[in-house]
């Protein structure tokens, strides 16, 4: 039985001490040394992973300047620029704990590390604290910056923290951690059935780079019928029929969040050119090209500036053609094609000559099982996610409220 009650809410300065990187310059950088924590090395996971760093500081240097920015083990660190933000507005945070294995590591520009007051605070209570709406909602409010926003200790001083006894926010720490475990682990599951198919299609057919099994190679176009949605805009409505672009296409799934809407008659008119059909693939052509989505039930849609790949009788299987262009053989043809602009972009042309290691149909319909196989695991597995997900997010509500 749960109680409700009414912590006091506390300056975050008073619970937990934090400190801003200083602002390293790149004529300072070293290729080897003590790290300097970047943005990228806290990853949305919540894990830190110093792979990605190729900046570091001479120990002498450190030793003279940045002695006192030198993180310890236990350290909880988090990025205060590089942020996104969700459908509502709210800003998703970035952090994670130091572990031994990271040190010696030095704090840098947009990076903020946290420690507890003892007899006071919890560091994974503030992990937990800072991932709650709670948190997102007061700092969202306070965020600076137009290209690229972030925040810092005096947006962080203006923040109030529900603040339970010690040992409260430890009992609710352990129970948010071991409720986000079993979310770390079903999201394993997804990555390893994944990975399954990857490494089957590879046993199957090769690498499509070298084609070591010799397969015919002709261009997507002459197998395929391949087309983009339109490029018009038209006038968007209140209710009406859902306009889905590059962003809606994601994880091999479709999502309607954000999606314009619009009339019937703009609808059946976009229809003419590029109607989605069950079976078809769609794919993003903009930014985050490539992975497309299998259209699996009756569509309800129209597109906008995205691929459309629709299959005929004597077509290849659309199982093994996702499963090639999901593969890294479509970064290593598309990177040949890249016309240097700053945003990632395939062109209809391209992806119409886009040659096709082509193996056997019986071969491509053996694979085509498989995948239906593990899809039926994957979809389980998802269904179970979201149960996770719907959990852990009526738990953290109810922690910060006192209920839990």
């Amino acid at each position: 039985m749960s109680v409700t009650t009414k912590w006091p809410s506390v300056p975050l300065p008073k619970a937990f001490w934090f400190q801003e990187g200083p602002g390293v310059r790149k004529w300072q950088f070293t290729d080897s040394g003590v790290k300097l924590l970047n943005v990228a090395n806290i990853e949305k996971s919540g894990t830190l992973n110093l792979q990605k760093t190729d900046r570091h500081l001479t120990a002498s240097e450190v030793s003279q300047k940045y002695s006192h920015f030198l993180i310890d083990e236990g350290d909880l660190v988090i990025a205060s620029s590089g942020i996104s933000f969700d459908d509502d507005g709210l800003l998703r945070t970035r952090g994670a704990f130091v572990e031994r294995q990271h040190l010696p590591l030095c704090l840098n520009t947009s990076t903020i590390r946290f420690k507890p007051v003892d007899g006071v605070s919890d560091l994974r209570f503030l992990r937990r604290w800072i991932d709650s709406r709670n948190f997102r909602v007061q700092i969202s409010k306070l965020v600076t910056g137009s290209a690229q926003q972030n925040f810092g200790p005096s947006h962080l001083k203006a923040t109030q923290i529900p603040l339970p006894p010690l040992a409260e926010q430890k009992r609710i720490a352990a129970i948010l951690d071991a409720a986000d475990a079993l979310r770390t682990k079903r999201r394993e599951s997804l990555a390893q059935l994944d990975a399954l198919l990857q490494s089957t299609f590879l046993t199957l057919f090769g690498d499509p780079v070298t084609n070591p099994m010799g397969w015919e190679i002709p261009s997507l176009g002459s197998i395929c019928d391949v087309r983009d949605g339109t490029h018009d805009s038209p006038k968007y409505v209140n209710e009406g029929r859902a306009l889905l672009t590059s962003k809606n296409f994601k994880d091999g799934t479709i999502d309607y969040t954000g999606a314009n809407l619009i009339s019937e008659s703009d609808f059946i008119q976009i229809n003419k050119r590029s109607r989605v059909d069950k079976g078809d693939l769609v794919m993003p052509m903009i930014g985050t090209i490539g992975n497309p989505v299998l259209v699996e039930q009756e569509p309800d849609f129209a597109i906008k500036n995205v691929a459309l790949i629709k299959f005929r009788e004597t077509s290849p299987d659309n199982r093994f053609i996702r499963a090639l262009l999901c593969s890294h053989y479509f970064d290593h043809i598309t990177a040949q094609a890249n016309r240097g602009g700053t945003q990632k972009f395939v062109a209809l042309k391209d992806l119409r000559g886009m040659p096709i290691p082509l193996p056997p149909h019986p071969l491509q319909q053996k694979f085509a099982a498989i995948v239906e196989s593990v899809e039926r695991q994957k979809a389980a597995q998802r269904a179970h996610l979201a149960e996770l997900d719907a959990l852990f997010a009526a738990l953290q509500h109810r922690a910060f409220r006192g209920e839990l």
